[in-house]
């Protein structure tokens, strides 16, 4: 009786040490898994909430930059639009009784101009030079003018020359850089 009693708690044992191994273990295991699943999960929707929350934020500031990129664009001159530009420069001057002799922009910067595609949105700078008569008074004004406008980038050079006896006008240069680009092209 003894023998068998071992015997049926033995064969119990191992019934039980086999399912602990061969069922339990790999149950308790992909439900742990599970679990780890779920809570990532749940982390993940939570971030794609907060992401979803922010879309309407976003859309909204992109087509904010949009519009601003269209509207600055439009106010932008195109390489098609430069004798425009010119002739606003020039009639600019006039009104401040300065006499242009002359609008020149560097060779190489108008070849590469020219070689974009036309329809190109790239915005370029291009170096613009004057030389020019005329008082101090009515260059400053022209100065503060061209330094208020849209295209205006910076003043690379400056040059005031005159006659020692003060008897002859002024000669005048400036270099300034200006900014083309896509004018009413934007989207």
């Amino acid at each position: 009786m003894k023998a068998r009693l071992t015997s049926y708690a033995l064969a119990a044992v191992i019934l039980l040490a086999t399912w602990t191994f061969f069922v339990y273990r790999p149950l308790h295991r992909r439900h742990l898994r599970i679990i780890t699943d779920t809570a990532e999960a749940r982390h993940q929707l939570s971030d794609f909430a907060v992401v979803m929350s922010e879309l309407h934020k976003l859309l909204k500031t992109r087509e904010d930059l949009k519009s601003e990129e269209s509207l600055v664009s439009s106010r932008l001159y195109t390489k098609e639009d430069l004798l425009k530009l010119f002739d606003t420069i020039e009639r600019e001057a006039v009104q401040r009784r300065l006499t242009i002799k002359e609008i020149s922009p560097p060779i190489d910067q108008l070849l590469y101009l020219n070689s974009l595609v036309p329809d190109s949105n790239e915005v370029q700078l291009l170096t613009i030079t004057l030389r020019m008569q005329g008082g101090y008074v009515a260059f400053g004004q022209f100065v503060g003018y061209i330094e208020q406008s849209e295209y205006f980038r910076g003043v690379t050079a400056c040059k005031v020359a005159g006659s020692r006896t003060g008897d002859a006008p002024l000669q005048l240069e400036l270099a300034f850089s200006a900014l083309l680009g896509g004018a009413g092209e934007a989207s």
